[in-house]
């Protein structure tokens, strides 16, 4: 059984935890949206609303990129330069997230009326699905060997 369970683990180690991250992520993002909603009344106030979905999406972003530069991925950058380049490319693909999920509240909120944690809910599966492939195809791609 351990040594299925070594097998498998080895195979989908980086998407495994991934998930677990994720998971913590997208707790971070709705728990801050939660906090958030419950301390300000959203109602129709368009500042109020993209003020707490900004913040907390950017909570979500920073803890997202400490597990997956560290736990996620393992081949995180070595060097100033490459530290920047994938902090930068990281936080990039995120505010293109971010921006997606604006315009999904926006709609669904302010222009449905449907409730903004719900929404907040079924975008995250989106935004988690699009991050992970920013992460694993372009931020956190094993690095060349350098010539």
């Amino acid at each position: 059984m351990r040594m299925l369970f070594e097998k498998y683990w080895k195979k989908y180690k980086e998407f495994i935890l991934y998930c677990v991250f994720g998971v913590g992520t997208f707790l971070v993002d709705v728990g801050m949206t939660f906090l958030l909603d419950s301390i300000f009344v959203v109602g129709d106030n368009f500042w109020i609303l993209h003020s707490i979905t900004i913040f907390s999406t950017l909570s979500a972003i920073t803890f997202a990129y400490v597990t997956n530069r560290y736990f996620v991925f393992e081949n995180h950058a070595i060097g100033s330069k490459a530290v920047v380049k994938e902090a930068l490319s990281f936080y990039t693909a995120r505010i293109f997230t971010l921006i997606l999920s604006e315009v999904f509240i926006e709609i669904t909120v302010r222009h449905m009326g449907l409730d903004v944690v719900w929404m907040k809910i079924c975008i995250n599966v989106i935004v988690i699905i699009l991050n992970y492939l920013f992460s694993k195809l372009w931020i956190f791609k094993p690095s060349k060997p350098e010539e």
